[in-house]
């Protein structure tokens, strides 16, 4: 286990999350469709997307609910003096009610004597609401850029936020 808040605990991601995972992306087919402009994934994009990512030198972890112990939730990052929080994503059933807020806070103590600043990644025109979350954990606006996911290149605004 990495961390733990009241509710999660985020532990590394094993081969036996790869279903889990899949299905997670499923219920956010919203996400899905406009970072990567695909209608489904399957088990062999998460394993190669895990994998990829690991070799980037991100920790790939799960979020998973402290009571049901069921996985809920997916992120990765890569812990530097600028922490790079790549994605956080979480079952469509516990969104707007906290918990995002809750696994974020729990995250920058986390990485809090390890870094100075985190940065964020925020694909525009796909979700409001997701700016307004970040803006309201105390993120800033830096600058418009693209993002490259799969075969898909799309515009997103890189945020960040000093911890010290």
């Amino acid at each position: 286990m990495l961390f733990e808040t009241k509710h999660f605990r985020i532990e590394a991601v094993e081969n036996e999350d790869y279903n889990d995972i899949a299905h997670l992306y499923e219920t956010n087919q919203t996400f899905v469709e406009a970072h990567m402009g695909e209608n489904c994934i399957d088990i062999e994009w998460v394993k190669s997307e895990i994998k990829s990512m690991k070799e980037a030198g991100f920790d790939t972890c799960k979020i998973v609910d402290i009571d049901t112990k069921i996985l809920v939730g997916y992120l990765d990052f890569n812990i530097h003096r600028t922490t790079y929080l790549s994605l956080i994503i979480l079952d469509e059933r516990i969104k707007g009610k906290g918990a995002g807020t809750e696994i974020y806070e729990g995250f920058e103590q986390y990485i809090s004597d390890k870094s100075e600043e985190i940065r964020i990644d925020v694909v525009l025109g796909y979700n409001e609401a997701v700016e307004n979350f970040w803006e309201k954990l105390g993120f800033e606006r830096e600058e418009m850029i693209k993002l490259k996911w799969g075969n898909k290149t799309i515009p997103a605004i890189k945020m960040g936020k000093k911890l010290k």
